[in-house]
This record gives C-alpha cells, sequence and structure tokens, in this order.
C-alpha cells in the first residue's frame, strides 16, 4: 500500500503513514469477542469541514452473523448549528469482507434521473460503455447511488491460500446538507463484525 494522497477509482483518500502516527493507521471498531479493548464507537473531532460527498475507505470481518441488510455500522455527522444527519450501513450492501474474490460487480444503484445506459448496465462500467455510454467515472458519481465498490485489492498470505486477494471497500454517501460545516463524526460498531477505517474523504 503506497500512502499519502491518491485517487482510486476517482475518489481522493489520504492515507496516514504509520511511521508518522505512532505505527497506527487504521481506525478499529465492532464487537469484543475479537478483540477485548475494542472500542464500538468512534468520534472524529474538530473536522471543520464540508461538502457534497462523503467517502469512507474501509473493510470488515470477523461477523457474528452472515445475515444480509442488518446494521453493521452507523455514521452521524453534527454540523457546526449542532443539527445531525445519520445513515445506517447495512451488511453486504454498504459493507463487505477483507477477503474476496478478484472479481467484482458494482454496487451502485442508478438514481431514477440517470441516463438510460447507466440504468441498463447496472452500473457495470464495461457494459455501460457497450450500450453507448459516455464518461462512466462523472456519470456514476452524480447519478447513481454507490453502496459500496473495491478501490484497492492486494494479497497476503492468507487470501493466496484461498485464492482470495484482501480488499478495501469505496463507500459514498450523499452529504444531507453540504452547505453546512461539518464538526464530529461519530461512526458506531452495532456489533455484528468488525470494521477498520483507513481513511475518509469530505468533498464536492
Amino acid at each position: 500500500m503506497k500512502y499519502g494522497l491518491k485517487r482510486y477509482r476517482e475518489y481522493l483518500f489520504d492515507l496516514v503513514n504509520p511511521k508518522s502516527n505512532n505505527g497506527k493507521n487504521l481506525l478499529l471498531i465492532g464487537h469484543s469477542k475479537a478483540w477485548k479493548e475494542l472500542p464500538d464507537t468512534v468520534f472524529l473531532q474538530n473536522v471543520n469541514a464540508k461538502g457534497k460527498y462523503f467517502f469512507m475507505m474501509h473493510s470488515e470481518g470477523l461477523h457474528q452473523t452472515r445475515e444480509n441488510g442488518i446494521k453493521g455500522a452507523t455514521i452521524t455527522l453534527t454540523y457546526n448549528d449542532n443539527t445531525k444527519a445519520s445513515y445506517d450501513m447495512l451488511l453486504q450492501r454498504d459493507m463487505h469482507d477483507w477477503y474476496t474474490k478478484k472479481w467484482w460487480s458494482c454496487y451502485e444503484e442508478a438514481l431514477p434521473s440517470a441516463p438510460e445506459a447507466l440504468k441498463r448496465s447496472k452500473c457495470n462500467p464495461d457494459k455501460y460503455k457497450k450500450v453507448g455510454g459516455k464518461d462512466f467515472q462523472k456519470t456514476v458519481l452524480n447519478d447513481a447511488i454507490a453502496k459500496r465498490w473495491p478501490v484497492l485489492q492486494g494479497y497476503n498470505a492468507i487470501s493466496t491460500n484461498w485464492g482470495m486477494t484482501v480488499t478495501f471497500w469505496g463507500f459514498k454517501w450523499i452529504n444531507p446538507f453540504p452547505q453546512k460545516t461539518i464538526k464530529t463524526i461519530k461512526i458506531k460498531s452495532h456489533k455484528k463484525n468488525v470494521m477498520g477505517i483507513a481513511a475518509i474523504t469530505i468533498t464536492n
């Protein structure tokens, strides 16, 4: 993994170099069965940022359940006027495994107002081009709700033995109040898994 400001699938993430941060560059939250002192909530203070999009690079594992569609984590933004906005991340929709197969499908949903090519391709970049779609990256950013997609994949000894990759997933949430300054970010695990958060970007 390369650290610093990097572009992954047209989204920017600033990955902290652990050598400059006391050996740490990943936030872990989840159930205590994995590690006794693992917190279930993380607070990011003095964020002082505003933007239309909330992007997060993350992964998850050590499941307590494989049931789809239940709450894995909740993101809460608190703005400078003390109003709040929240989003529930669901297992298998917004969150996915650290170990996964190399090939992947796009987990984005076209908005009702999206171009017909995006709807017909179900946000798959290869199919989108075949049906005459143009400028996939710009279109999917503005005309789709991203649930999750793989932004970084690699290998370790375990994944190689299993014929799989290790994956960081991207997540996009459209900020309900982009004109407001975000004061704090709270991410709370519902203790169904262990979630690792590598980077968060707030931008237009």
